[in-house]
């Protein structure tokens, strides 16, 4: 009879323990420290920007996410809806800026040294502020609601060259296919340049001014991007 009460009274302990431990977050005897929501919130920000860069939106994967972030797959929807709210949540700050430069390049002046190099200074400064956002957006939106962004861009670029630049030129060279050329060109020499040199401030801007005094040359303009470093 005693053994039994002892044995009873040692599993209320237990039961008593484990009630207690629970409530502490201590767990096999160690103490379990609880995140901060917000500090969790940007660690599945950074793995999702991790895992966006790497394989794309398409192929991404919440549960690969959950796992680089530290926690459970079921848990990152206590703090995102899905995938298509955190790749909007890494890329926002790119999408606002990219957003206000496109209004600026659609209602700019006529084309010039000052304009065009404005248009190349905000391109690199927007990518300088957003480095992985803005490589996400322009190369690993696909299957997105941004993965036209990058046509986005080069549309705008192309308005600004046919309405002001083609008309320079003799009309037998007026084609709009110089201006799609042309815009082309310069956005996707400059997002190359800014792929190789994402780390290097000072030979991205001296890479985009080589750049662009060879693409602008046959446009009769010079150009100087100003760096920031």
């Amino acid at each position: 009879m005693e053994t039994l009460i002892l044995n009873t009274r040692l599993l209320l302990n237990r039961k008593e323990n484990r009630t207690i431990i629970k409530k502490k977050g201590i767990m096999n005897g160690c103490l379990i420290m609880q995140r901060p929501k917000e500090e969790i919130r940007q660690n599945i920000l950074k793995a999702a920007a991790d895992e966006f860069a790497a394989v794309g939106y398409r192929q991404a994967s919440m549960r690969k996410i959950a796992e680089k972030s530290g926690i459970t797959p079921g848990n990152i929807y206590a703090y995102f809806e899905g995938k298509d709210d955190l790749f909007d949540q890494v890329t926002a700050p790119t999408v606002t800026e990219l957003a206000r430069f496109l209004e600026e390049v659609y209602k700019g002046a006529d084309i010039n040294q000052n304009s065009v190099q404005q248009i190349t200074d905000a391109v690199a400064d927007i990518f300088i502020k957003n480095r992985k956002g803005f490589l996400i957006l322009t190369d690993a939106s696909a299957g997105s609601k941004h993965e036209n962004i990058k046509g986005h861009i080069v549309d705008a670029v192309e308005k600004r060259l046919t309405g002001e630049f083609l008309p320079r030129l003799a009309p037998a060279h007026r084609h709009t296919l110089l201006a799609r050329a042309l815009a082309s060109a310069i956005i996707e020499g400059l997002l190359c340049i800014f792929r190789e040199c994402h780390d290097n401030d000072s030979l991205l801007y001296q890479g985009i001014n080589e750049f662009m005094a060879v693409i602008l040359s046959g446009m009769g303009l010079s150009i100087g991007v100003q760096g920031k470093g």
